[in-house]
């Protein structure tokens, strides 16, 4: 190993490391807007295929646009996020939830912050 390797292992053991939105893949949002819509859209893909897949008539105009209403509201989501998650901190405010409240920063903070194994 060369020096600049065995001090990033050293460096990654001990320093705390914290994980962003990026990094865990979560979508603010998903589950009150987008998971319904994929639901329909699987369904309706589902009922596509089963119909043996055809390019015209009701079921694959159904297919086709609950496709794309979900892959919009993806879209609205991601662009909304700062939106989202205002609303989020505002409604546990007004409704007293303060544990809701705190949850919601620290996702904000992202503070998943690991333990260190050495003490230099």
């Amino acid at each position: 190993m060369n020096g600049q390797s065995v001090h990033m292992l050293v460096a990654n053991a001990t320093i705390p490391l914290t994980s962003s939105r990026q990094a865990s893949s979560s979508i603010p949002g998903w589950t009150e807007h987008v998971k319904p819509l994929r639901d329909k859209s699987t369904f309706w893909q589902n009922l596509w295929m089963d119909c043996g897949r055809p390019r015209a008539g009701v079921v694959a105009e159904s297919m086709c646009g609950t496709h794309a209403v979900y892959h919009y509201a993806i879209r609205g989501v991601k662009k909304d996020e700062d939106n989202i998650i205002r609303e989020r901190l505002a409604y546990c405010i007004v409704e007293n939830k303060q544990l809701n409240f705190w949850m919601e920063i620290k996702r904000i903070r992202s503070k998943k912050s690991g333990m260190s194994r050495v003490i230099a």
